[in-house]
């Protein structure tokens, strides 16, 4: 199974020595090792806190690739034939491409929830605003799909006029430009951005849904508990990555 950072529990223990079950009381010795297990959660609050946390872990992924890329000179370039040989040009810009779509997938709707505009708007200064819906634009209009006049191309053909005012051809050919779409300041400013958003909006919506979950959880019998499905999704041999995600997830 591919490792997941968010495998992790936050689990209260309980305070009772004892606890009972609809079978009969059972002593645990305060001193005998715990082998805990995963039970499935499904409930709204339930869902909604396992895909904050997974924007949370996609906006710092985003973060560590904008970090990486902060320093070079002249930040990156847009992709070009030139890349086949300049082996860095076209890591850069593969970098800035997968941080890019990492970000974008947090505010985009799909089948975990986003976080919109409005809930960043508060946290963010507008220069900061804008760098933001700078990104997006990108993102969409330009790196997953040509539909912006970012698209600096054209095909030509070469002429010459000599001292004769006769026109020669040349060859037909095309001709493209372009820069990065942010310098080394845009990008670390997309650190800041991504910090102030993770420390500010997301973690109080984290720590509001941590609550809810706790506190549903709370009211929950140990018979309810243990009726629970197991809360680990197995191992799929044959990802089907066209299929949506179900709640609970499915055992095939």
């Amino acid at each position: 199974a591919i490792p997941c950072r968010f495998a992790r529990s936050s689990a209260r223990p309980a305070s009772n020595a004892s606890r009972r079950l609809e079978r009969g009381q059972i002593r645990m010795d305060k001193n005998e090792p715990k082998h805990y297990r995963p039970k499935l959660l499904a409930f709204k609050e339930s869902r909604d806190l396992y895909d904050c946390n997974m924007i949370k872990r996609d906006l710092e992924f985003a973060k560590s690739c904008f970090d990486q890329i902060s320093e070079n000179e002249y930040g990156v370039s847009f992709a070009s034939q030139d890349f086949i040989s300049n082996k860095k040009g076209s890591l850069d810009w593969c970098t800035f491409v997968t941080g890019a779509i990492y970000y974008r997938r947090c505010f985009k709707s799909g089948v975990r929830i986003c976080l919109s505009r409005d809930e960043i708007v508060g946290a963010l200064a507008d220069d900061q605003l804008s760098l933001h819906d700078a990104l997006i634009d990108i993102t969409d209009k330009h790196v997953a799909h040509s539909v912006n006049e970012m698209e600096l191309g054209c095909t030509t053909i070469d002429v010459s006029i000599d001292n004769e005012g006769h026109v020669h051809r040349g060859g037909i050919g095309w001709r493209g430009a372009g820069i990065g779409p942010f310098g080394p300041a845009g990008y670390r400013a997309f650190c800041l951005i991504v910090a102030t958003i993770v420390d500010g909006p997301l973690n109080g919506k984290i720590a509001a849904l941590e609550k809810a979950v706790h506190d549903r959880v709370a009211l929950m019998t140990d018979a309810e508990i243990m009726q629970l499905p197991d809360g680990f999704t197995p191992f799929i041999d044959t990802p089907q990555f066209k299929r949506p995600r179900t709640w609970p997830p499915r055992a095939d």
